[in-house]
């Protein structure tokens, strides 16, 4: 594979390279990808119990639920939790995926949100002509 930092472009130590090669094998990176991106979760602590896999009308899919705790400059502000739901789905037929993301910093509202984030999922569609 072709690095991107080859090029010149500054990207974080945990960079994940996606395939960009013709020749590349795609397969046996996305089986060690996804290897070490479950180690890195595993590590960090995050719980794998929030990524679910999915089979939407328009393809199969990757659901992922997250919280993000934004970093604040003040200990009197008490910061804002982001709640996100991620859907990664690979439309039939289709060699890109598409992503919908819903995300909310209202609290209380995490069942509402993902009912509603579950529901568009499944509306979800792809004209490729």
């Amino acid at each position: 594979m072709s690095g991107i930092r080859e090029g010149g472009i500054v990207v974080p130590a945990d960079w994940v390279p996606l395939r960009i090669e013709l020749s590349d094998d795609v397969r046996s990176w996305s089986k060690s990808t996804s290897a070490e991106l479950r180690d890195r979760s595993k590590a960090a602590g995050y719980d794998l119990e929030n990524i679910a896999h999915a089979n939407l009308p328009i393809g199969p899919a990757v659901r992922v639920r997250q919280n993000f705790a934004a970093v604040t400059h003040s200990r009197r502000d008490p910061g804002i939790l982001m709640e996100t739901l991620t859907y990664g789905a690979l439309p039939t037929g289709s060699e890109s995926a598409l992503m919908l993301l819903m995300s909310w910093t209202v609290p209380g509202l995490s069942k509402e949100m993902e009912e509603t984030a579950d529901s568009i999922a499944e509306t979800l569609t792809v004209d490729l002509h």
